[in-house]
């Protein structure tokens, strides 16, 4: 019995003094469904609310339920900035998560980013499309474009693809024949290809060239992020630098781009992000929401479906184009960085396989770049 006691009261003692799970509560200011967007949970305020999860490994729980979710050190410190997981909110809804530490879960990543020797390639995907940016004049006649690799499985495949390719004659690379999984159809050159970004000066187009070197920050299993430094760019007599951050989250068909341009000369440029134009396909815009779309044939074989290609601004743009690309453009600002969203989708993949479709994607991925989810934390 005296056992029996004292146990009843240490036990509120010992409760007590276990650490508390911090609460994340996530609210949707839109009246659409936000399902599976990534959150993202700043530990710098974590740690402010509990010091003591320093160096801990820490899990993201929605009621009983772990659910998966990355680490990611954004400024090369050793130190994690934030936690993501994906999230599922009601229409002007909101939901509460929690955060505590647990044990390191391993997760099959549908994302992955490589740099490629040695072509100098940066290649990355997700369960939905794949990309590259050329880095070195291997890829022949090119600039800062974005390539699209049409996909139709969940599963990486750029590093495989790369390693059949090996060994191939300049231009007969193995992967622009689709034998079962995709392939390369997209042709850029010296466009920027599928939303890439320059500066127009003057009334032209002004590109960075290839990348001089990058950065990976984060692989997976939810999101892949990556920068590349563009160090010796010249408009005119006017030297400026680009540092271009890729984020793509898995189940996305679009890419979040940074760019922040640094000049010590002084001159006015406006932000142009472009689609190369292809054969058949029709150009849809609303410049207003900052929209840019082209949707069409992925190539002369109509055995391989439709690619659409996309662009969307933070802001309202405005249209331009040249002989190879359509352009929407809006002020950019030295020093600071400006976020936009880019990508494509094909229809031999699945659920996009209209330019209704595509049109409508992208519309509401305007309105969620514009709104974003807003993140709490809380101890409890």
């Amino acid at each position: 019995m005296t056992s029996l006691r004292t146990l009843f009261f240490v036990l509120p003692f010992i409760l007590a003094a276990q650490p508390k799970d911090v609460t994340v509560t996530v609210r949707n200011p839109l009246d659409i469904e936000r399902n599976g967007e990534i959150v993202s949970v700043d530990l710098g305020a974590i740690r402010h609310l509990r010091p003591e999860w320093k160096g801990v490994t820490l899990e993201v729980m929605d009621g009983r339920t772990a659910l998966v979710s990355q680490s990611i050190d954004n400024d090369a410190d050793g130190i994690d900035d934030e936690i993501i997981f994906p999230a599922r909110i009601a229409p002007r809804g909101k939901r509460s998560y929690s955060l505590r530490p647990g044990p390191r879960r391993e997760h099959p990543s549908p994302v992955d980013v490589r740099y490629v020797l040695p072509r100098q390639d940066i290649g990355w995907e997700n369960d939905r499309i794949a990309f590259r940016v050329y880095g070195s004049v291997l890829a022949g006649n090119v600039d800062n474009g974005i390539d699209v690799w049409t996909k139709r499985v969940a599963y990486p495949v750029v590093a495989k693809w790369y390693k059949e390719s090996e060994g191939s004659l300049p231009g007969k690379d193995t992967y622009h024949q689709d034998r079962g999984e995709g392939a390369d159809f997209f042709s850029v050159g010296r466009s920027l290809g599928a939303g890439s970004a320059g500066l127009l000066y003057n009334g032209r187009l002004v590109q960075p060239g290839l990348f001089d070197h990058h950065r990976v920050i984060g692989n997976g299993p939810l999101r892949v992020s990556f920068e590349l430094y563009y160090t010796d760019a010249v408009i005119d007599t006017h030297r400026f630098t680009l540092v271009k951050r890729i984020t793509l989250d898995a189940g996305s068909q679009l890419n979040r781009i940074d760019e922040r341009y640094v000049s010590n000369a002084s001159f006015a440029a406006e932000l142009a992000a472009g689609l190369v134009k292809r054969a058949n396909t029709v150009p849809a815009a609303v410049p207003s929401d900052g929209v840019l779309a082209l949707w069409g044939p992925t190539n002369a074989d109509s055995v391989n479906g439709f690619l659409g290609t996309g662009v969307v601004l933070p802001a309202s743009g405005t249209l331009r184009e040249d002989s190879t690309q359509v352009l929407i453009t809006m002020p950019v600002e030295f020093g600071r960085s400006i976020s936009y969203l880019s990508g494509a989708a094909w229809s031999r993949r699945g659920g996009i396989t209209s330019a209704a479709e595509w049109s409508s994607l992208l519309a509401s991925a305007s309105r969620r770049l514009r709104h974003p989810l807003i993140v709490t934390v809380s101890s409890r």
